[in-house]
């Protein structure tokens, strides 16, 4: 009977402790790294798994800014799942949650990832007014590199709706910031 107790009352403790662990905004920030290290080598599945299960800590703490991380990865999933309209309800999501923060480095991210989305659907207007919006964004805030970036999306928009002029001039454009960052 005491050797139950015991094992009742350490089990016990093992799970306070995990769900304290579970909770903490360490350990939740470390998760959120883990998520960006499996985006950035394509591991989506393994993200994926790790974001389900950090998620409801994640809006526990409420987070702001985790939060709206994690509607940004999860338009990525959806997206990569071909589940467009879910994707662009989750970046919608995340904007709101940025635009609130006035984190303009993921606003313009958000707008990126819009340029993006609506260039694959065809949707070129809407392309062209989100990736503008980028640009404008990282040009306000001097971040060359995603301004170089924006301005390539831009290129290659414009590539796509036969304005090939405008295309190479984006280009150009673009490739003259890479070339300025990198000195």
């Amino acid at each position: 009977m005491a050797l139950k107790r015991t094992v009742f009352w350490y089990l016990t403790l093992v799970v306070l402790q995990q769900g304290y662990a579970q909770h903490s905004q360490a350990d939740l920030e470390g998760k959120m790294n883990t998520i960006t290290e499996f985006m950035q080598t394509r591991s989506y599945d393994s993200a994926e798994y790790v974001l389900k299960q950090t998620m409801p800590s994640i809006r526990q703490q409420q987070d702001s800014l985790m939060l709206a991380k994690a509607y940004a990865f999860t338009h990525d999933f959806q997206w990569y799942r071909d589940e467009f309209d879910s994707a662009i309800n989750s970046l919608n999501q995340a904007l709101r949650v940025f635009h609130s923060l006035n984190d303009s480095s993921w606003v313009g991210y958000c707008h990126n990832e819009f340029g993006l989305d609506y260039l694959i659907l065809g949707q070129f207007d809407k392309s062209l007014e989100h990736t503008q919006k980028a640009i404008d964004i990282y040009r306000e805030v001097g971040d060359t590199i995603h301004w170089a970036h924006s301005l390539s999306y831009l290129s290659n928009i414009n590539h796509d709706i036969a304005e090939y002029e405008k295309g190479i001039t984006y280009g150009h454009q673009a490739l003259e910031l890479f070339e300025s960052h990198s000195v």
